[in-house]
């Protein structure tokens, strides 16, 4: 990570969120100060060569004038939490918009709302869904710019040409296991089929499946599918996702587990950890092959454990 020695330049989890502040009407010049922050960004991408050319030759070139934190560290392992944590200085549990369903309290004050008392012009563009006005974002910004950003067509020459299967009850979440589970019956029923249709007008070929699964899945016995990605949160959707989707997986096909160690999927890890692979280390393994996140030695997984032992 790196910032500039005459402004202030924040890289953290969220998916391009940039904060432009100017200060009007003051006696004496102030800095402008420039926040930029970029989703899942590896370190060791910034230098790398691709082909024989700089994958980004413009910040490469930024850092070598910059006073640079090799050990900044997020300070939570998703968006909404960690951009809050930017702007409030306060960490994930102290300011409490960890989950979707929850808003900054009007008590404690942001970044922005700092700067403009202190008669800043402040504006702020995000396309990011994470950093939705509503959570507290757009506080403190004279202009807050939110229009999320997503793709409109499949590009992939391995994508085009096979059909998308979705799998939801559309109804919110089943019976849970309220020893290892955080969500609750009924959760996320805030969807129909039809706003999920209207999100995937123009991407190709798909087959939407609304009901419990693996019921909803009737029909697709002799179908191999070559991607899945499990996002089902709960202990057991993740086991009957597994059971389903694994003896039909192409040669050379992978299936990703969504939001495991996350604070509101227990239920979920517990699944992978019991049933999915053989030991705590391969796990954390694929933790860190999947995200690029290793600024632990171990793992992230195996330095909690341990911080949790001393």
């Amino acid at each position: 990570m790196t910032f500039p020695k005459r402004a202030a330049l924040v890289p953290v989890a969220a998916l391009v969120a940039v904060a432009v502040l100017a200060c009007t009407g003051c006696n004496k010049p102030k800095p402008s100060i420039l926040i930029i922050s970029i989703d899942s960004l590896r370190a060791d991408e910034v230098a790398r060569i691709e082909n024989g050319r700089p994958v980004a030759p413009a910040l490469s070139a930024f850092e070598k004038e910059s006073v640079r934190f090799p050990s900044a560290l997020s300070a939570a392992p998703w968006t909404t939490p960690s951009m809050m944590a930017v702007m409030t200085g306060l960490p994930a549990p102290a300011h409490g918009v960890e989950e979707h369903d929850r808003a900054l309290a009007p008590s404690v004050p942001v970044l922005a709302e700092r700067l403009q008392k202190a008669r800043w012009r402040t504006g702020a563009v995000s396309p990011a869904l994470t950093l939705r006005p509503e959570y507290g974002f757009a506080r403190g910004f004279d202009d807050y710019d939110f229009e999320p950003l997503g793709h409109d067509v499949v590009t992939s020459p391995k994508l085009t040409g096979k059909t998308l299967h979705l799998f939801d009850t559309f109804s919110g979440m089943p019976e849970v296991n309220s020893q290892v589970d955080y969500h609750r019956k009924d959760d996320f029923a805030d969807t129909s089929v039809e706003a999920v249709e209207r999100v995937l007008q123009g991407l190709g070929e798909y087959r939407l499946h609304p009901g419990r699964f693996p019921e909803s899945a009737a029909g697709l016995s002799s179908t191999a599918f070559c991607f899945a990605h499990i996002d089902v949160d709960i202990y057991q959707s993740v086991i009957d996702a597994c059971r389903f989707f694994w003896p039909r997986l192409t040669s050379g096909g992978a299936i990703l587990f969504d939001d495991y160690g996350h604070v509101s999927c227990r239920g979920a890890k517990k699944a992978v950890d019991e049933k999915i692979v053989a030991d705590a280390e391969l796990a954390d393994g694929g933790l860190i092959f999947g995200t690029g996140f290793a600024p632990f030695r171990g793992g992230p997984m195996h330095y909690l454990a341990e911080r949790r032992k001393s």
